[in-house]
């Protein structure tokens, strides 16, 4: 079938990632402009979807989840549980993933840093505020989408407004640490 591919097969492909890319707002997209859906047949538009399902797992089996979404149901592990960050004005919860740490929407960051904050995490929270990834709601920011940090550390400092040690600040319901459930016990 790749063989037999034209223009308007590829135009398609393109429009369905684009579109689903856009739906599942997993990554930010410099093209978010696809072309208008092209007409195909009922016969081929199947064969295209079940070529984009084909590449859709084999991108994740690489370790390039583009088309997967982030929920709470498929990042949640059998007895780990969610992992949090709680203190008296914020709570947040998250959990590791094959990609990074992932804050999950809903979750609060304190409105101030201290004085000691790296300025890079500064500039995290104030690109993240910027962009509408967290908003000002009473006394604290609160995440208004799932979003990926490259560390637990990362994602604890942006939330706490401090360098911080992500893998012993997040922990599940039984109060266990995210270095005691995922390091020590491998």
């Amino acid at each position: 079938m790749i063989n037999s591919f034209t223009k308007t097969h590829v135009k398609f492909l393109e429009h369905t990632a684009i579109k689903q890319a856009i739906e599942i707002n997993r990554w930010k997209l410099d093209n978010s402009s696809a072309s208008n859906l092209p007409h195909v047949t009922e016969s081929m538009e199947a064969d295209l979807l079940d070529c984009f399902e084909t590449n859709k797992i084999l991108l994740s089996t690489l370790g390039f989840p583009l088309f997967e979404p982030i929920s709470r149901v498929t990042v949640t592990t059998k007895n780990e549980g969610i992992f949090m960050i709680k203190s008296k004005e914020i709570v947040a919860d998250g959990n590791l993933i094959d990609d990074g740490f992932v804050v999950f929407k809903g979750s609060e960051a304190k409105l101030n840093t201290t004085p000691s904050c790296h300025k890079y995490l500064i500039d995290l929270r104030i690109f993240f505020a910027r962009e509408s990834v967290i908003v000002q709601s009473n006394n604290c920011y609160q995440f208004v989408e799932d979003y990926v940090f490259s560390s637990p550390s990362t994602a604890g400092g942006v939330i706490l407004g401090c360098a911080t040690n992500g893998w012993t600040k997040w922990r599940n319901s039984e109060g266990k640490t995210l270095d005691e459930v995922r390091r020590k016990s491998v």
